[in-house]
This record gives structure tokens, C-alpha cells and sequence, in this order.
């Protein structure tokens, strides 16, 4: 990696080299990466030891994982004074989600979150986010519409100003009619706070808090 200085983007898929005890062969000698990475995709890894000691100051994650948070929360809290935009993609069991979700507000400088994935609302706590948080980007699975605006109306960060978010409908015969009544309750929702709601298409919509 010294022979790449201008690198910005790493992306490794699957399982990467480990040593014959399986652990990931590592240096004690300084790391090789002082300067901030832009971003780094991870894919089906099983662990994030070894990219935390290579890339000490990573700025961006994106995660794409199946395994239990207990597997890689440990690591990614060293990039908390770093890290800045997050993107999650977990197939993780709804109980598993409320630790990976409190894990999060340790980080110091994260402007940007986006989780996508079967990620149960529930879970959201707005008030527990990281107060450097700016956009928000989420996808919602349409079982969690009944619980939207009890979210949405939660204590925001400070800094946020805008929140993306995707709807997944599990009937698509059901899209039209429920996204047009989603469409004119969140104007609603939005009006009353001073909001804008923008719609992008009849996935996407935005709220602009600022």
C-alpha cells in the first residue's frame, strides 16, 4: 500500500488471507496508511481487525455483512475520532439490531449514515445519533410505516438537515395507493415543523429539516 500514495478507494470482496491460526497477519511496525482514506467497501468479510490497523484514518465504511455485530462493532469503534460517512447493508436478526444501533454514537465526526438492508425502525433512535449527523439515509421496509412519524417526531440531532428515505412495499399491487397516502401525510407531517418534502420518485423522498 506505501507504493500507492494518491489511493482514495479500497473494495474487497469476501474472505481476505489470514495466517495458519486464522487470524489475520498483521505488523507491529507503524501503519502504512497516515494520511485519510476516503472510503473503503467491505463485502462479506468476517472481520475488520486488519483494516483498522492499515487504515488507522479511515473517513468513509461501506459494510456489507452477514455476521453478528459482536463480530466487527469492537473494530469499527477505532475509527470513531475518524470516520465520517457510514453506509450499512446488515443482514442481522431484528434483536441484534437495538446494540449495532447504540454502537453508533461513538462516533465523533460522522456527517453521513445510510442503512439499508432489513433494518426494523424500532430500532431508531434519533436522540442516540452522533449530534454531528447530517443527512440520514434510511430504507423502510412498509410493515414499519405504522411507526414513521412516531420516529420521525423523535428529538433530532441538532445538525441534521436532511432525511432520505426508501420505501420497500412487500405488495406491490398496494404501491400506488399507499405511497400517495404516505406522500400527503408526510406534507402534512412536514408542514406543521416548517419542513420541506421533496419527492423524488415513488421510491425516494426527503425531508429538510434546515
Amino acid at each position: 500500500m506505501n507504493g500507492w500514495p494518491n489511493l482514495e478507494r479500497l473494495r474487497f470482496m469476501e474472505d481476505i488471507k489470514t495466517d495458519d491460526t486464522g487470524h489475520i497477519t498483521r505488523s507491529d511496525s507503524k501503519p502504512p496508511m497516515e494520511r485519510h482514506i476516503l472510503r473503503i467497501y467491505l463485502v462479506g468479510l468476517d472481520s475488520l481487525e486488519g483494516f483498522t490497523h492499515i487504515v488507522p484514518n479511515l473517513e468513509g465504511l461501506s459494510l456489507r455483512m452477514a455476521k453478528e455485530p459482536d463480530l466487527f462493532l469492537p473494530h469499527l469503534h477505532k475509527w470513531k475520532s475518524t470516520l465520517r460517512r457510514l453506509t450499512l447493508q446488515l443482514t442481522t436478526p431484528d434483536n441484534e439490531w437495538e446494540a449495532m444501533m447504540t454502537g453508533l454514537c461513538v462516533f465523533e465526526k460522522l456527517h453521513k449514515l445510510v442503512i439499508r438492508g432489513n433494518f426494523p425502525l424500532k430500532f431508531l433512535k434519533l436522540s442516540e445519533l452522533p449530534d454531528t449527523l447530517e443527512k440520514l439515509t434510511l430504507n423502510i421496509r412498509s410493515i414499519d410505516l405504522p411507526i414513521l412519524f412516531e420516529v420521525l417526531g423523535q428529538k433530532l440531532p441538532h445538525s441534521i438537515q436532511t432525511v432520505d428515505f426508501y420505501v420497500y412495499y412487500q405488495h406491490p399491487v398496494d404501491v400506488e395507493y399507499r405511497d400517495r397516502e404516505l406522500r400527503r401525510d408526510l406534507r402534512a407531517f412536514c408542514q406543521k415543523r416548517y419542513w420541506k418534502h421533496n419527492v423524488f420518485d415513488w421510491e425516494r423522498q426527503q425531508i429538510c429539516i434546515s
